[in-house]
């Protein structure tokens, strides 16, 4: 038997539940798909920007999160050849968030089956997707196999990077190897002076991030070279670098796992919209990790999915106008968020990086870049939807991003 949606949405972690609690709050009945169940363990680094909790508080879900157990940022300290730039707000100021990503996860995926708008089907696997002019068929079963057939007349793909149903669609991939590896483990232990912000130390061919995530623990992420990932699977290299950074933090006490190992990490971008199909998050654009800004995307393409399909379902406006205007929308966030990962890699990796860091920790120098960045992304995000939706007419051409944080920048300062 088919059980009949207005939307489908195949995978359920940041990006999917987003879209599914903007559809949900319009009165959409949607089918939210994942192979996991929740909660689960995925290799993250654990900080959320000041722009991702601007979306979690769009969605409704920032009291939610910040009950979590959380420590809330400042900004970066970052340690490069033998030199400490501190990147910090004010004391009373903070720049973002570090929580486990699985409590994140979870809790985000509790709100959207909250609404009786959606209904769940977790470790689901989908095997065939069937894309016809009127609608998307899915089939899906689970680990007793069971199966279960959906149909919807859209579909948002929230799936990851490799996006196995993107291929089966048969949409195409822009894929740029980047040659970076990751390696992520847990700390426990009692750090002697409270850590208020992202610690980064950049050695030779890699980084190390520490994000403090509350009651004690620290996510500790390794990015670099394959060499640099490698050494991480013995433990007596993973005790050292351990040891090491419980000197560098005054932890005492230390314990940590046995961690997870990821990559080689891609950069890759599909079409937004396919047919009646919306990618979000990775699925659409994989960014580099570097830059910590997967989870702003992933939160606000999910969002900008969900708004649009809103406004088709809605008779709003047409398939073709809803398409376009999130095609437009996503690629602005997404403007933005290269052009900040393009930075922080200049300022750890190229040769010119101190010079650029010794500029950020200036004076209030951090404090206008980072608000210079929020009110670019702002005016990416235009208006609320409802007043963004006033006729079918296609968006006008984008002000370049230069010229955008050009002008917010002078309005700043």
């Amino acid at each position: 038997m088919t059980r009949h949606f207005d939307i489908i949405v195949i995978g359920a972690s940041l990006a999917g539940s987003a879209a599914a609690i903007i559809l949900a709050k319009s009165g959409a009945k949607v089918a939210l798909i994942d192979k996991a169940n929740f909660p689960r363990s995925k290799p993250c680094g654990e900080g959320l920007s000041a722009l991702s909790l601007q979306a979690l508080t769009e969605l409704g879900a920032l009291e939610a999160v910040t009950a979590l157990p959380h420590v809330p940022l400042r900004g970066f300290e970052v340690h490069r050849r033998g030199r400490n730039y501190q990147l910090l707000l004010k004391s009373n100021q903070k720049v973002g968030m570090g929580v486990a990503r699985y409590l994140l996860d979870q809790t985000l995926h509790g709100l959207a089956l909250a609404s009786p708008e959606v209904s769940c089907f977790e470790g689901f696997s989908v095997r065939e997707v069937i894309s016809n002019t009127t609608s998307m068929l899915v089939r899906a079963d689970s680990g007793d196999q069971s199966e279960q057939l959906f149909s919807a007349p859209y579909l948002i793909l929230a799936d990851g990077g490799r996006s196995p149903i993107s291929r089966q669609l048969g949409i195409p991939v822009s894929a740029k190897p980047i040659n970076r590896y990751g390696y992520r483990l847990l700390l426990t232990g009692q750090p002697k002076r409270s850590i208020e912000a992202v610690q980064v130390f950049v050695r030779g061919d890699h980084e190390v991030y520490c994000t403090p995530v509350g009651e004690g623990r620290i996510n500790l992420a390794l990015l670099g070279s394959k060499r640099a990932v490698s050494e991480m699977a013995n433990s007596n290299y993973r005790a050292q670098i351990v040891g090491w950074i419980a000197e560098e933090l005054g932890i005492e006490g230390v314990q940590f796992n046995e961690g997870q190992a990821i990559g080689p990490v891609t950069r890759l971008s599909r079409n937004s919209v396919w047919g009646r199909t919306f990618l979000v998050g990775d699925a659409a654009e994989s960014f580099d990790p570097l830059g910590g800004m997967g989870m702003t995307h992933a939160l606000y393409s999910g969002i900008a999915a969900g708004e649009a399909l809103t406004g088709i379902l809605l008779k709003q406006e047409t398939m073709q106008a809803g398409a376009h205007r999130y095609v437009a929308e996503r690629e602005r966030i997404a403007r933005t968020l290269r052009t900040f990962t393009s930075l922080t890699y200049r300022a750890f990796r190229n040769r010119e990086g101190g010079i650029l860091l010794s500029l950020l920790a200036r004076g209030k120098s951090f404090a206008v870049l980072e608000r210079t960045l929020q009110i670019v992304f702002r005016r990416a995000r235009q208006t609320t939807f409802s007043k963004r939706i006033s006729s079918n007419a296609t968006p006008g051409p984008t002000p370049s991003i230069s010229a955008r944080l050009k002008g917010a920048w002078l309005r700043v300062v």
